[in-house]
């Protein structure tokens, strides 16, 4: 496979063996490279601009801003940049605080290896992925979110649009395989944040995972 098209990714972790790890997890998955360590938080954001990788496996617990916070600027700055956080925590909090950064996957190290390669494949391939031994967190979480809608029911076009939008898909891309206009799906995203009092596609992602309209592979 030549390199162009390999999946390209940064490791922020501020043990730097980690990178060793990684790289060695990574050996059996060809279509892989690292091309980027981060020891800090604030280097993640400096070399996700600058290198700009395909998918960017992030720890929380760093020297300086956090790899939560780093998430956070990283994708305010390239909306389309892609984050898994890789970390030891497993507490419901962290799990919140990623998801509405806009984390696209969270595993835990303790996961077994073919996991964490399962979640870089998954997540390349444009979907979200969440451990298992985490998703409870979601669905509490979600849940929780939606307490204060009013309880209506999702239609199936709504369903479907919210399905889509979870799996990472762009307005257009939607439109075009819903046989809508963008300007349509984008008044179906704004009636879905309404309706289920989210707002942000990172916490409709988190709805439809917990609601199984998107399911974790």
């Amino acid at each position: 496979m030549p390199e162009s098209s390999k999946v390209r990714l940064l490791v922020a972790d501020d043990h730097p063996f980690l990178l060793e790890g990684i790289q060695a997890l990574l050996a059996p998955m060809a279509e892989t490279t690292v091309v980027g360590h981060a020891l800090s938080g604030e280097e993640a954001v400096h070399l996700a601009s600058q290198l700009q990788p395909d998918i960017i496996l992030m720890d929380v617990s760093m020297d300086g801003i956090n790899g939560i916070e780093a998430t956070r600027q990283i994708l305010m700055a390239q909306p389309e940049a892609v984050v898994i956080i890789l970390t030891m925590h497993d507490g419901a909090e962290y799990v919140r605080q990623a998801t509405h950064a806009g984390a696209r996957g969270y595993v835990l190290k303790s996961a077994a290896p073919g996991l964490i390669l399962h979640a870089i494949r998954t997540v390349a391939g444009g979907e979200v992925f969440y451990d298992p031994a985490i998703t409870h967190h979601l669905g509490q979480d979600s849940r929780d979110s939606a307490d204060a809608s009013s309880g209506a029911p999702l239609t199936p076009r709504e369903q479907q649009v919210l399905g889509l939008l979870a799996q990472g898909l762009l307005n257009k891309e939607i439109a075009d395989k819903l046989c809508l206009s963008v300007r349509t799906v984008e008044t179906y995203r704004e009636r879905l944040m309404r309706k289920l009092s989210l707002h942000s596609v990172a916490e409709l992602t988190r709805y439809a995972i917990a609601e199984k309209i998107v399911l974790l592979q």
